[in-house]
């Protein structure tokens, strides 16, 4: 890319003579400034700050509880719709998972979604309880992998604290470095049940997975 900007440089006269006159010292500084800026938007690829790339994670009336699996292969329990919506939306809701019996657990996993590679990210959301108190444990978080489809060798990522309030509660949000050579990722809600008490319920709305500003393609 830099000789790029060289021989683009090199293609402009050093000298502009003044006998042309200021119209034709205009036209080419403007010529040279549309070159520029057309070479910088190739250089400069950015992914937006506060953009969610999490697939569905606020669970709205018409996508529901779409983009989410179930993982029944390793545990008892469900994964449903509820029309409860943390910031009181009509037309939105909140996705619940239950426990379906005691000490067993309950996982539900994010399709699979694409990451910056190095670029900072943000974790965050709103939970409820709505049975179980705080004799269970859940976990909500990010996991990576090194292919574009969740396929690949696994990469260790975060979650934020979670709360065990009765009432819509918003997480502290964790924050991380995407691994080097992450190209997808997952997120997951995991509950189980810890100290033989009642099946445990918690609903999740406003699930983020936000990636800070990164440049692609730079200068060589």
């Amino acid at each position: 890319t830099s000789c790029r900007l060289c021989r683009l440089v090199q293609s402009i006269p050093g000298n502009v003579s003044h006998d042309a006159g200021p119209r034709a010292e205009s036209a080419m500084l403007s010529t040279f400034r549309v070159l520029i800026s057309s070479l910088l938007a190739t250089v400069f690829t950015p992914a937006c700050a506060d953009t969610n790339l999490l697939p569905n994670g606020d669970f709205s009336n018409a996508m529901q509880i779409t983009g989410w699996t179930l993982h029944i292969d390793i545990n008892a329990g469900t994964l449903s719709w509820n029309s409860d919506d943390a910031g009181a939306d009509p037309g939105s809701g909140s996705m619940q998972l239950d426990t379906d019996s005691i000490g067993e657990p309950t996982m539900a996993t994010s399709d699979c979604f694409a990451v910056p590679d190095g670029g900072a990210y943000r974790v965050s959301g709103q939970t409820k309880v709505v049975a179980g108190g705080g004799s269970f444990d859940f976990q909500f978080g990010c996991s990576f992998t090194t292919d574009g489809n969740c396929s690949g060798t696994g990469l260790s990522g975060t979650g934020p604290t979670l709360s065990y309030s009765s009432s819509w509660s918003t997480l502290q949000s964790a924050s991380g470095t995407v691994p080097d050579g992450a190209k997808s990722a997952k997120c997951y809600i995991y509950l189980q049940n810890v100290y033989n008490a009642a099946i445990a319920s918690v609903r999740f709305d406003n699930l983020l997975f936000t990636a800070d500003y990164i440049f692609h393609n730079a200068f060589e």
